[in-house]
């Protein structure tokens, strides 16, 4: 590999920019090695991290020397699974992942667990150049934080699904019966901060009931937070939970944002990961509901 620097890109970190961090300047080396750490949070496992790698020029500008990306999709997949079962033991295989154009590696990985988390050596082939590889090295961790952030790609119009969440809850009994039973308004104005709401829905096998304040609306952004005040989530697993639902555009894609902010009592509850995925199962739902009207 001819390249000097190494720039790494997480375009889905925010809907407006991405975040860019580079290494430091190897110098007079046509095989740098930079043994630099970059840390980056993933925002949307569907947007990949973006390698550049150019050769540092003093009075002109850099020339790229080729680029590749990391499909991290996967890797965030097999990290939610980890997470999710007991007692994994270290060294175990979770997945294995071929060579394909889209995701640059120049052989098949395994991905493995390690220490309640993912560490991935990869060797991946530089796009638009004869010949080139760098090799890096990808750690996947859930920060102790008190957010997960799941998307779906939408065929429908964004204001018809945020009007939908916003006005008539109750059509997901409907939309969607073998997860959510009823949506039905306790106080308020059905739509406006302040309202509140009671759903009955099936979540992991089990029937739960969700109640919930609407604590903003932005309909620029097609966006709506609920505030989860009662039910189990609060009651029984979290101190504090948030929904928030907003529409946005990425490359020529519509995308369905949902954000869970929560508060965990301690280490040993678990990431909401498996009620996003219930969450992304009924906005695929409403989706295609709303696609067939």
């Amino acid at each position: 590999m001819a390249g000097r620097w190494s720039t790494i890109q997480n375009s889905g970190i925010d809907a407006d920019a991405a975040v860019k961090t580079k290494t430091k300047v190897v110098k007079r080396s046509c095989n740098p090695v930079w043994n630099d750490e970059l840390t980056l949070t993933i925002r949307d496992p569907e947007a990949p991290i973006h390698i550049a790698v150019y050769d540092k020029d003093s009075f002109s500008n850099d020339d790229n020397m080729g680029e590749a990306d990391v499909d991290v999709k996967t890797y965030v997949e097999c990290l939610r699974t980890g997470l999710n079962q007991n007692n994994i033991p270290n060294g175990t295989k979770l997945h294995c992942v071929q060579p394909m154009k889209h995701n640059c590696l120049a052989n098949e990985i395994s991905i493995v667990w390690e220490n309640g988390k993912i560490v991935q050596d990869m060797v991946l082939k530089l796009r638009d150049v004869e010949c080139g590889e760098v090799e890096i090295q990808i750690e996947l961790v859930l920060l102790p934080g008190r957010k997960v952030i799941g998307s779906v790609e939408i065929s429908s119009g964004a204001k018809v699904l945020h009007d939908l969440i916003r006005h008539t809850p109750n059509d997901l009994s409907s939309i969607c019966p073998s997860k959510v039973h009823s949506c039905n308004l306790l106080s308020g104005r059905i739509g406006a901060v302040g309202s509140t709401i009671v759903c009955h829905i099936t979540h992991d096998g089990k029937q739960q009931t969700v109640k919930e304040i609407i604590e903003e609306i932005d309909e620029t952004n097609h966006k709506i937070a609920l505030k989860v005040i009662g039910g189990e989530i609060v009651e029984e697993i979290y101190k504090a939970f948030k929904i928030i639902f907003h529409c946005e555009e990425r490359d020529g894609k519509k995308w369905g944002v949902l954000t869970l902010e929560f508060e965990r009592p301690n280490t040993s509850v678990p990431y909401p990961t498996s009620f996003m995925d219930y969450l992304c199962g009924v906005l695929k739902d409403m989706d295609n509901h709303a696609s067939t009207k």
